[in-house]
């Protein structure tokens, strides 16, 4: 059985919170678990680069040291991105601790015992993402939109099925941080996102091509 504090220093790792330092065989079977599990989130993110000219903006600022004005707004800047990279850290670290925390040791394919499930819902052809999480326990699922863009004539409307069903009208995505709803679902089903008219599909089916979607899974072990 591995314990919770190999669970966060994996999961850590696999962030890139921690550096990869010497691993015994089992731990780095641990941490290429969590990598395997945090990789789809990795398709709702774009690579940006700086500019070709940022290094000599940053040496022709660097040149004007005598500006006292300039050093103190620096100062400043440099400040605030310090606290924000400290807060992203500091999310990272607290989303991993908290999956692992929820993870049970051993799981199940029954929602009796298996006490978290996860998603993310993407797309081939778009970008964005759905990070999707379902605890049995309370039949709530919980929707975080990751590069979506909300449209203030539209709605993303939810949609669950079974492998044996077709998809059944869940409810609207709110333009918020994250948006809970009710669901009965199990490991394996699929969580799926159309783009509907303001109020919904008029029907009980998508009535335009479903943009995202992502079936749910256990936390790894």
């Amino acid at each position: 059985m591995v314990s919770k504090s190999k669970h966060i220093q994996a999961a850590e790792t696999a962030l890139g919170i921690e550096p990869i330092g010497a691993e015994t065989k089992k731990e780095s079977e641990l941490r290429r678990r969590w990598e395997r599990f945090f990789a789809p989130l990795g398709l709702a993110l774009r690579e940006e680069y700086p500019s070709q000219d940022m290094w000599y903006r940053i040496q022709a600022a660097l040149d004007r040291a005598d500006d006292q004005r300039k050093i103190r707004q620096t100062k400043r800047g440099m400040k605030r991105w310090r606290l924000a990279a400290l807060a992203a850290g500091a999310i990272a670290a607290g989303l991993a601790a908290f999956i692992v925390i929820k993870s049970p040791e051993a799981v199940s394919l029954t929602a009796e015992k298996t006490e978290h499930y996860i998603a993310v819902a993407t797309s081939n052809e778009i970008e964005g993402a759905l990070i999707v999480e379902y605890d049995p326990s309370d039949e709530m699922v919980r929707l975080r939109p990751v590069g979506l863009t909300f449209d203030d004539s539209r709605n993303f409307q939810v949609w669950h099925s079974t492998p044996e069903s077709q998809p059944a009208p869940v409810g609207l995505l709110l333009p918020k941080s994250e948006t809970r709803l009710p669901l009965v679902a199990n490991i394996g089903d699929t969580i799926a996102i159309s783009l509907e008219p303001k109020d919904g599909s008029p029907s009980d089916a998508p009535s335009g091509s479903v943009l995202y979607s992502g079936k749910l899974t256990a936390t790894p072990e």
